[in-house]
């Protein structure tokens, strides 16, 4: 059983530099900002981290400390149990609805809980096939 919800992540493009993570989520942190789940990437000298946060205006002021800028893109939100095939089994109910899926992480929340989060091109329609 999952629960999916519309939401939102921040996508933030910087230069790949030691230290850019731990000044980004240090940001975070001292705004009192949690992150839902997130992941993070570089292609050459350019870093990207993409995650939800729970507070997306507090956020947004952190990330003007540095002197980032974050893109807000609407993604899934999708609540499953923490256990070994959560992930294929959302996947699988995916794949059988003929979208095309932009990209997909997650995160383990807890034990018995974890997030993963989405982008595809029928977002409404995942969300349907999952709560169902």
């Amino acid at each position: 059983m999952s629960i999916a919800i519309k939401s939102k992540q921040l996508v933030v493009e910087t230069s790949n530099k030691p230290g850019t993570g731990a000044a980004l989520f240090g940001a975070l942190q001292d705004a009192k900002v949690n992150v839902a789940a997130c992941t993070i990437h570089e292609h050459g000298k350019i870093a990207y981290f993409r995650f939800i946060p729970d507070d997306i205006v507090a956020a947004r002021k952190a990330l003007r400390t540095l002197k980032l800028k974050g893109l807000t893109e609407p993604c899934i939100l999708i609540e499953v149990k923490n256990r070994p095939g959560a992930f294929a089994d959302v996947l699988t109910q995916v794949a059988g609805l003929d979208i095309d899926m932009r990209h997909a992480y997650a995160s383990t929340a807890t034990k018995t809980k974890a997030n993963i989060v989405m982008m595809t091109s029928a977002d409404a329609k995942v969300i349907r096939a999952l709560n169902k």
